[in-house]
């Protein structure tokens, strides 16, 4: 039986062609602690909310203008608009650019 390439070392572990395990183990462990750093150091997923005031944030930006009412996430109905204060007629609620319809 052909031993395939893998001899035995003086302190009985075996060695793939010159490969030791810690060639091995070494890139390993660099992966699995790359790895972990990213899922404890990376920054959580923006919530609903975040994402509403950045889209009003990007509103404003190009030109719009937002009243006294803001786009709110509504359960099991999904996203509107709400109030923020009170308003009367005639009062501009909002107002896009043609350019961002």
């Amino acid at each position: 039986m052909a031993n395939m390439g893998i001899k035995r070392r003086k302190a009985g572990t075996l060695e793939a062609g010159g490969l030791s395990w810690r060639w091995v183990a070494a890139p390993v462990l660099v992966g699995v602690l790359s790895l972990l750093w990213l899922h404890v150091f990376a920054p959580p997923p923006p919530t609903t909310e975040m994402q509403l005031r950045a889209f009003e944030a990007w509103i404003r930006q190009h030109g719009g203008r937002i009243g006294n009412v803001q786009l709110a996430a509504f359960p099991g109905m999904g996203i509107g608009v709400q109030t923020t204060s009170d308003i009367t007629e005639k009062d501009e609620v909002l107002y896009l650019p043609r350019d961002l319809v």
